[in-house]
């Protein structure tokens, strides 16, 4: 449910509406669960908290200036969230977790386990929150292992129609729970019925608009698809087989058009025209067929070598055309989308020079910068050496015990001008012992920024797996 124009109408009304939906929700998740939760902010909780703030009636005028300031992340809010806001983000966490155990159920990798480590408290306490809003988890998580137990069956059907409806219905369940529930929350029972038919739909609709998007990557992995096992494909579907497909889809968001026109006639236009975009474009877009790692990166070098060929105007064997030839291949592998802003001929020659000469003075900065950095910790090296012997040395002629020094070894001479202790610790006198406590500080730092990047690292990663 990505809205349209999403950054290219900021001026107008539907923007803002569906923008101070979609910062407050991620900042009702930052609230209540801590500001990592709102890396799992997705466009359907947004969608959901936008119909039950036009459900309810809301004033957006009324919310808390927090909630009304969008794309300022920062600016977090003190008071209680709406209840359109809250629920979407309860919702929003609920179904991460599924998400997130579904995965795992499936391929159990490394990054959707530490996913789940990582988002561990968010979801526990979100457990407990759902029982305000009448959510019975235990009713959920049968659901969900109906669809596990649903698809490890291998059941045979003569339409495809009778597969989707099988395999999807629990699903279906699930997201019509959710919605008809929100209903019950901002306390307009009478749509409740209407909720959970939307819901129902709108759950069928995205368990097979998943399934087609993921069925070369599902075969790929050896996951469960319903598609794949209903026409027995071994790579991908054949063109009829795709146009039943989009058939059904766009049947479905007929269906969905139809219970949100009864729900919200005001804004049924907005909501469908959005679906319908979304589901459509994704259904048509060109689908590769999955290659592991290496095979990805064989392919993107062999591109890069054909299209540096190409623009390279020909195979002259000089130098000059060597050299523009290899500094392309480097250029376009970095950055696949050069050769499509580049031409042949002047343009991509004086970018394959001006790419040779930055990096030639790049090198030469590194090569300056980590020579000198050598250097420094070479004298580092020998001043730490002097430093440990002079101890030593102090050690041995008992200074230390005579004159109660062992907080000077133990702090590495740091405090011996205090005591007189320079005399045997450093040749050079106090500003020796000062250059030694310099240089832990400096290391506390190193330790520091390493740990800020690992954790930069770390969230990287999650978000690589995640998206």
């Amino acid at each position: 449910m990505r809205p349209e124009g999403a950054c290219s109408n900021k001026n107008d009304s539907e923007y803002r509406f569906h923008r101070m939906h979609y910062c407050g929700v991620c900042k009702s998740m930052g609230n209540s669960y801590g500001h990592k939760s709102r890396l799992l902010l997705n466009y359907d909780s947004v969608f959901l908290s936008e119909m039950l703030s036009e459900l309810a009636a809301e004033d957006l005028e009324k919310w808390e200036n927090a909630f009304q300031s969008i794309n300022k992340c920062l600016t977090m809010p003190k008071g209680e969230a709406p209840l359109s806001l809250a629920y979407a983000a309860d919702a929003n966490l609920l179904l991460s977790e599924l998400k997130i155990a579904d995965q795992l159920y499936d391929n159990g990798t490394l990054g959707w386990r530490f996913a789940q480590k990582f988002f561990e408290r968010p979801f526990s306490k979100s457990a407990k929150r759902l029982e305000k809003w009448g959510l019975d988890k235990n009713e959920i998580l049968n659901i969900t292992e109906e669809q596990q137990k649903r698809e490890e069956q291998d059941e045979q059907f003569d339409q495809l129609e009778n597969c989707i409806d099988f395999y999807a219905e629990p699903t279906a369940r699930l997201t019509a729970l959710i919605f008809s529930n929100g209903a019950k929350v901002i306390e307009k029972e009478a749509l409740c019925s209407s909720m959970h038919s939307f819901g129902f739909a709108f759950g069928k609709l995205a368990y097979l608009f998943d399934a087609f998007c993921d069925l070369e990557k599902d075969i790929y992995k050896g996951q469960f698809n319903p598609l794949a096992q209903f026409y027995c494909v071994e790579k991908s579907l054949q063109d009829w087989q795709k146009d039943k497909i989009r058939d059904m889809l766009e049947e479905m968001i007929q269906q969905c058009s139809f219970f949100l026109g009864d729900i919200l006639p005001q804004r049924s236009e907005i909501y469908c025209s959005r679906l319908r975009s979304n589901v459509l474009l994704q259904s048509y877009r060109e689908v590769q067929a999955p290659q592991s790692f290496r095979e990805r990166l064989a392919g993107r070098w062999q591109h890069a070598r054909d299209s540096a060929a190409k623009m390279n105007c020909g195979e002259s064997q000089n130098l000059a055309s060597k050299l523009r030839y290899q500094t392309l291949s480097v250029a376009v592998f970095i950055a696949p989308k050069t050769s499509e802003y580049l031409g042949e001929g002047r343009d991509s020659s004086i970018f394959s020079w001006a790419a040779f000469l930055a990096a030639f003075l790049s090198a030469v900065g590194l090569g300056l910068f980590f020579g000198k950095k050598k250097k420094e910790k070479k004298s580092n090296k020998r001043k730490t050496l002097k430093t440990f012997k002079n101890i030593l040395n102090a050690i041995r002629s008992g200074y230390f015990l005579k004159k109660g020094c062992w907080e000077e070894v133990i702090s590495l001479c740091c405090a011996a001008c205090a005591c007189g202790c320079c005399e045997f610790c450093c040749q050079n006198g106090c500003s020796g012992c000062l250059n030694s406590c310099d240089d832990s500080r400096s290391r506390v730092w190193i330790w520091i920024l390493l740990a800020f990047f690992i954790v930069v690292i770390g969230i990287s990663a999650l978000l690589f797996f995640i998206l």
